[in-house]
């Protein structure tokens, strides 16, 4: 009984034995799981982070390229809504009956520029600029497209040339000064909207 004994006392122990050092290395190993997790989920928050550092860094480059862009044209608009308006108050008196009017009828062109624009419509840029701003660009660049193909036919058509008849010639001046007025008065509404783009976006309602 006493030999029985002895036996299974050494047994019992090294049962214990390997328990704990079972539960040691899982313990272990649950450890080294949780410090690759770790890792992982901070190498993860890192590097996006770091994208979306880089993606606001682009969207505020195309914002402030999009805004000198669009300064830019403010200037140039200004200076050849000014030439055409003169151009166009000269003119009046011929539109009127009172005055005859020889030779051709002059235009002063402006060169808008759109480049910054589309490039930030390439980009996954736009998402991250303010939505009014953003809405206001669109609007502007919309006008401003729809004010360059109101120059490009006013050109088309003081490229034309004229049948030699008085009366003809007549009527299609006529014609091409109440498209200089038309072009001036989309390039007013395309000042006002350039002011409007340029100032601080109105809050959302």
């Amino acid at each position: 009984m006493n030999g029985t004994g002895s036996t299974k006392g050494p047994a019992i122990g090294k049962h214990k034995t390997m328990l704990q050092w079972i539960q040691f290395k899982t313990s272990e190993i649950i450890l080294q799981v949780v410090v690759v997790v770790i890792s992982i989920l901070l190498a993860l928050a890192v590097d996006e982070w770091r994208d979306n550092k880089q993606q606001q860094e682009l969207a505020d480059r195309a914002q402030k390229g999009v805004i000198e862009e669009l300064k830019a044209n403010q200037k140039e608009l200004a200076g050849t809504l000014a030439t055409n308006d003169s151009i166009f108050q000269l003119l009046v008196p011929f539109l009127q009956g009172k005055q005859k009017f020889d030779g051709g009828v002059p235009f002063s062109a402006a060169q808008l520029s759109s480049a910054a624009w589309h490039m930030a419509q390439g980009t996954q840029a736009l998402h991250r600029i303010d939505f009014n701003r953003l809405l206001l660009f669109a609007r502007t660049h919309e006008l401003q497209s729809v004010y360059g193909t109101s120059q490009s036919r006013l050109l088309e058509n003081l490229g034309e040339s004229w049948n030699e008849k008085r009366e003809e010639v007549r009527i299609a001046k006529r014609k091409l000064v109440f498209q200089l007025a038309t072009v001036n008065e989309v390039g007013r509404a395309l000042a006002k909207q350039y002011n409007e783009a340029l100032a601080d976006p109105p809050a959302i309602k």
